[in-house]
């Protein structure tokens, strides 16, 4: 879909078309379920960190469209007023912000998931030091 960045009803479909459709699925391109244990290792990590990197990117650029958008419409206040912003605007706010976060967060996860395991020796390695 072309990306509008004023489209809020779009952002949020875009999210829940790529999570379906590329998030969700496990190494083997099998639906994750939440109940069962599983790893999620290079193949995963690998396939995704793109996906990541670009959803951190369009959701920090949507938030700099949306404050620029604010600081546009704002309207000039005398100074002994209180600016504040509407109950709309600030949970809007929020949510790019937890957006961002939750993004950043599982982006880290997954590097130190990636690190961890390129850092431990292969089964390879091991079996053939024993022999």
């Amino acid at each position: 879909s072309e990306d509008n960045d004023n489209n809020i009803e779009q952002w949020i479909d875009d999210n829940i078309k790529i999570v379906c459709e590329h998030i969700y699925f496990d190494e083997n391109n099998i639906t994750m379920n939440a109940t069962a244990n599983f790893t999620l290792g290079e193949v995963y990590y690998n396939r995704s960190i793109s996906i990541i990197e670009q959803r951190l990117a369009r959701g920090g650029r949507r938030l700099g469209v949306l404050l620029n958008q604010l600081a546009k419409t704002r309207p000039q206040k005398s100074s002994d007023q209180k600016n504040k912003l509407s109950s709309s605007t600030i949970a809007l706010i929020v949510i790019l912000v937890v957006e961002g976060i939750l993004a950043i967060a599982v982006g880290i996860i997954f590097f130190i998931r990636y690190k961890k395991r390129s850092l431990e020796p292969n089964s390879f390695a091991l079996s053939s030091t024993k022999e």
